[in-house]
């Protein structure tokens, strides 16, 4: 003999089979909209745990310390930034821009780091030798393992950064602190723009190491939480305090030896124009012009050395500035973590009206099924088993499609878009719980609610009355029929439908609102298109009608300002040159 609840069951999975139509349609609804939530939502974090990995990989540093030119550091310099009590490790190195011979393009060549900052390497090896180097893949299409590379300075010499001007290279690199296929930077090599990278040993390079990387020891966190991005400033803030007196004691230091050098110098000055004032007339003249001239020359080379000590300054920066890419791709990372927090609630809100209409016409449909199990002696939890079961059936099934595909499609699709033009390892796949629990926590809300209210309201009549269809609601004048001279030459086939959609207001609001969040989506989403298009002509056509800033260097002296203003008044291709104070502040 069947069971009651097997009767029961039978019945539900009946249902489905019969209304398959109805089920898949309001799956497809749930499942759409959970796609879009819960996709959006694990992108953001997808995008920073895939790079968060190569950092871990490669031991980025929280800090990296310039110093201009290859005045380098010394033993006193060193130990005092090594004592610092939030200060880890510290790790010496080179750098120095370059442009590449043969082409209009810079590139900055660093050495091979041991601990912080590290390289994965692509293809091929590190270079071991002083004539070997190996290149970014920014630069891996335009040359090969084996071949070699010239670099020099924009008049085509050799470096003085540089033992050598030609390399081999051994292999192609990929590093943390140079992750945009291009525009990492600026410069005064060749157009001005840093767009590749070189690695070369430690005796590729003169002079004294001029960067210093630092890693810290109290940030805590993973890259781009605020935790960790907060301590990294603070201590980088504490750290540039630091090195402004250390910098201020040797430029005070170097100024001290160079005006005794201009003191020694302008009296061997003196003795050479006495000297040929005393040669005139005699054959040794041209003796001691030729001793004045070399003398004038140490001068100027005295004078431009007190110059230069004024521009040596040490400069911290965090990630946030030293890794050509590093702020960038955290930015758009925020930026679809925006767009999660408003482009959803359309594709929920339509499909959470869609799903309430629908269940709830469902229970008006079964009323009198239920009124027959109700007479039959089944209790109230038992009549309405159907359609919670059928309900919470739609909406796991909806959810779990939307969940899964959203995981795996949508934050692949976003992380292409945006992460074309950086150079990572592709998506890191996680699960964001918190948005599924909300989306299944909705799904059911608009799904079991609607269904269980309306049969429960229907229940408190009594069994017989239930079995009976529910009588149409009492007729209601709408507002148009108090216009009686429109609504008087109306047809009958017109009137129907005008009290059909006042009589049934919440399939009316359901309508509006679907059509008009859907319209909304797509308006949106063609208006997102057109203001992208249009901003690049808009700003470099209309707001921005200047090719090249000109920056003056602060510490320059005002005879280096004249001079360089006189080659740009000089300057045939010049059409204008207005000035203008540009200043930065940081925002607390």
């Amino acid at each position: 003999m069947v069971s009651h609840e097997n009767i029961l069951n039978l019945n539900i999975w009946r249902e489905i089979k019969d209304s398959k139509g109805r089920f898949f349609s309001i799956m497809g609804l749930i499942a759409l909209a959970v796609f879009v939530f819960v996709g959006l939502k694990a992108t953001s974090p997808d995008m920073r745990n895939a790079v968060r990995k190569d950092y871990v990989q490669q031991n980025l540093a929280d800090a990296k310390i310039n110093t201009p030119g290859t005045q380098g550091f010394t033993k006193h310099e060193q130990d005092v930034i090594k004592q610092q009590k939030y200060v880890d490790r510290t790790e010496y190195g080179y750098q120095a821009d370059a442009k590449i011979h043969g082409k209009q393009m810079a590139m900055q060549v660093i050495s091979k780091p041991d601990q912080l900052s590290k390289m994965e390497v692509k293809s091929g090896h590190l270079p071991k030798h002083a004539n070997e180097i190996a290149l970014g893949e920014q630069l891996k299409g335009q040359y090969k393992i084996g071949d070699t590379i010239t670099l020099t300075d924009n008049h085509d010499k050799q470096l003085s950064t540089l033992q050598g001007k030609t390399f081999k290279v051994t292999g192609f690199v990929r590093s943390a602190q140079y992750m945009k296929k291009q525009n990492m930077g600026s410069t005064v090599m060749a157009d001005g723009k840093i767009n590749a990278f070189g690695v070369l040993p430690d005796q590729a390079f003169t002079g004294q190491p001029n960067v210093v990387q630092v890693s810290y020891k109290n940030v805590s966190g993973p890259a781009y939480s605020d935790k960790y991005e907060n301590q990294a400033r603070q201590d980088t803030d504490k750290l540039q305090k630091k090195l402004n007196t250390l910098s201020a004691d040797r430029r005070a230091d170097m100024q001290k030896n160079i005006d005794q050098q201009l003191s020694l110098a302008q009296a061997k000055q003196q003795e050479a124009q006495q000297a040929v004032q005393a040669a005139q007339g005699t054959p040794m003249v041209a003796q001691a012009q030729a001793a004045l001239t070399e003398v004038d020359a140490k001068m100027n080379e005295a004078k431009q050395a007190k110059a230069n000590v004024q521009q040596l300054k040490y400069t911290a920066q965090t990630r946030q500035g030293f890794s050509g890419g590093y702020s960038e791709f955290g930015s758009d990372a925020d930026r679809v973590a925006e767009l999660s927090n408003t482009f959803p609630i359309f594709f929920f809100a339509v499909a959470l009206m869609v799903s309430f209409v629908t269940m709830q016409r469902m229970a008006d449909v079964k009323r009198t099924e239920v009124g027959t199990l109700r007479a039959l002696g089944y209790t109230h939890i038992q009549a309405m088993r159907e359609f919670i079961v059928y309900s919470i059936l739609v909406a796991t099934a909806g959810t779990i499609v939307g969940t899964l595909v959203g995981l795996t499609v949508l934050p692949d699709r976003i992380f292409q878009a945006f992460g074309s033009t950086f150079y990572t390892n592709g998506v890191s796949y996680g699960i964001t719980w918190w948005p599924i629990i909300v989306s299944y926590g909705l799904a059911l809300l608009s799904t079991v609610f609607p269904a269980v209210y309306t049969t429960y309201a229907d229940m408190r009549e009594q069994a017989a009355t239930q079995m009976l269809p529910k009588p149409p609601a009492n007729g209601k004048r709408i507002l148009l029929e108090r216009w009686t001279w429109l609504w008087s030459k109306l047809s009958f086939f017109n009137k129907v439908p005008l009290r059909n959609l006042f009589s049934y207001k919440i399939r009316m609001w359901m309508t509006i609102l679907g059509v008009a969040g859907s319209i909304a989506l797509l308006i949106t989403g063609f208006g997102i298109r057109d203001s992208l298009n249009k901003i690049v002509p808009l700003q470099y056509n209309q707001l921005v009608h200047y090719d090249v800033t000109g920056v003056y260097n602060p510490d320059a002296s005002s005879t280096d300002r004249q001079a360089y203003q006189k080659s740009v008044d000089e300057d045939r291709n010049v059409k204008g040159r207005p000035k203008c104070i540009w200043t930065m502040r940081r925002l607390t």
